[in-house]
């Protein structure tokens, strides 16, 4: 066909036949009459949007598709809380050969009349769980930096925070059987734990990597991890006096750090 333009019933032809995987691109492009790098296109194009058809399109091209759209749609209904940054994560992690990032995300939102609220994350508090939040910051309300960031040489104690999937059982007895040592922590507050700011930290590191696999995901997260430096490690160890004191003049209730 030379340069003439590849109508798009040749074009589906094409990809039935990619689909049959009876013939190979060259023979397919031999076959129809045209050249293999036309059939590879195709092939490209209809494995990234679905279609084959050269819409046209005035300005910027759209990088979402329909079933992109979709997707995102779906995941927000699922969990309406689910952040900008967190939503890029997963679709990049499902769509290898489409990356998006978090402003691309608000702005197909905001397009669609899905306009963003500070969700409220913060765990509700009974009255106990105030009490003993309250008691569990006075002990510790003198700790100094030192106090908290202390690490005896070959010696290391396991910090995470209270939420019920943590201290299970089951988790608890794993903790035991691997000789792990674990930091008493209060039950309800991840506005306590700097572990908290680790993890923004790592999700913004990790929203504008493409992941293809759970192997990619894994090798991804223990480069981030080994690319945390030390000052930020020390910084949010400096913090927790302050946390604490926060924490103290709140009584137990909530409070912004």
């Amino acid at each position: 066909m030379g340069k003439n333009k590849v109508t798009d019933n040749v074009k589906w032809q094409i990809v039935g036949l990619l689909k049959d995987g009876c013939k190979t691109q060259q023979e397919i492009a031999e076959l129809v009459g045209v050249s293999q790098k036309c059939v590879s296109s195709i092939k490209k194009k209809h494995e990234s949007t679905g279609q084959v058809s050269d819409l046209r399109r005035s300005g910027r091209p759209r990088k979402l598709n329909f079933r992109h759209e979709s997707y995102i749609f779906r995941e927000i209904r699922k969990n309406p809380t689910l952040s900008y940054i967190n939503l890029a994560v997963d679709f990049n992690a499902k769509f290898s050969n489409v990356k998006v990032s978090k402003a691309t995300i608000r702005r197909l939102l905001i397009k669609k009349g899905l306009e963003s609220h500070t969700a409220v994350r913060k765990p509700l508090l009974t009255a106990e769980d105030r009490i003993k939040r309250y008691k569990w910051c006075k002990q510790r309300l003198n700790w100094t930096v030192n106090d908290w960031g202390r690490n005896p040489e070959d010696y290391l104690i396991f910090q995470q925070d209270g939420a019920s999937a943590h201290t299970a059982y089951s988790i608890r007895d794993w903790f035991k059987e691997q000789n792990i040592e674990v930091l008493p922590w209060c039950i309800r507050s991840p506005d306590l734990s700097p572990i908290e700011n680790l993890w923004s930290f790592m999700y913004a590191k990790l929203v504008n990597t493409r992941i293809t696999s759970i192997d990619d995901l894994k090798q991804v997260l223990h480069k981030d991890w080994l690319s945390v430096s030390t000052e930020y490690v020390q910084n949010l160890i400096n913090s927790m006096p302050e946390r604490v004191a926060a924490f103290f003049r709140a009584k137990g209730g909530h409070f912004k750090y």
